[in-house]
């Protein structure tokens, strides 16, 4: 099976949204207020392919006029500026399958939210571990002026947020499945609601990851990790056997055996 991962993030206006956009698509872009240049092109060598998306109406003609544009809109220090999409490209598939799925998913998005969509395709740790950064400014473009305009409510509000995250992991599972042959599709549901007593892999970062490979020892986040899935297969084991000795299966996660 392949690997499913598909995380909505926000990015606030207490980091450079045109420094995020310039290190994710390996370019150099200036900040038009600061007159600071973000310049990545150092990084090339990651990148596999890049490209945005703009709803018709939409009268910002470079990367640069767009970000800028994000930054100059949110004027409180503590506002929102993008949200981030990043999944994880099955490795299965070709290049050319590759790009087209993620091309075929960030479509979907700029229609549904009606607002200009960045991706940067990335190759990942030796070539293996191929993804895309997909970023959403949180203003649609207005219809009218062809410039942003209000907010994207419908991914803050409390009732329609988590709803919408939810259609987004689902439709990346749904859309890299019809690429994938059935012995290889990814699931978009928890471990938990699968039924697999495992938990959940941390997220290591790419800092950590980076000692790694220089000292080529694990971190104690990865050991402590390692440990806790080796008691939870110890438990494995024994509701099996307690199954076993029941003649009954386990319709959840945990057994009540353990309680």
């Amino acid at each position: 099976m392949a690997i499913y991962h598909c995380k909505v993030k926000v990015l606030k206006k207490a980091r450079s949204i045109i420094a995020a956009i310039a290190y994710r698509i390996k370019d150099a872009l200036e900040d038009l207020v600061t007159g600071k240049v973000w310049d990545y092109r150092q990084g090339q060598q990651d990148l596999l392919w890049e490209f945005w998306l703009k709803p018709p109406e939409c009268k910002y003609t470079t990367r640069q006029e767009v970000w800028n544009a994000v930054e100059a809109a949110e004027r409180r220090r503590n506002a929102r500026t993008a949200r981030e999409i990043l999944v994880a490209i099955p490795a299965e598939l070709t290049q050319e399958k590759q790009i087209e799925l993620v091309y075929r998913f960030a479509t979907e998005l700029q229609i549904r939210y009606k607002t200009v969509v960045d991706v940067a395709v990335h190759k990942g740790y030796q070539q293996r571990n191929p993804h895309a950064h997909i970023l959403m400014p949180t203003r649609e473009i207005d219809i009218l002026t062809g410039k942003f305009g209000k907010k994207l409510r419908v991914l803050d509000d409390l009732k329609t947020g988590p709803e919408e995250i939810k259609w987004i992991r689902q439709r990346w599972e749904e859309l890299a499945n019809e690429y994938l042959p059935p012995d290889k599709r990814i699931d978009c549901r928890s471990l938990q609601d699968k039924g697999i007593l495992r938990p959940p892999q941390p997220h290591y970062g790419p800092a950590l990851v980076n000692i790694e490979r220089r000292t080529g020892e694990k971190s104690q986040k990865r050991i402590a990790y390692e440990q806790e899935c080796k008691i939870w297969e110890r438990i494995e084991k024994r509701l099996e056997f307690v199954e076993r000795k029941l003649g009954s299966k386990r319709t959840c996660g945990l057994s009540h055996e353990l309680e």
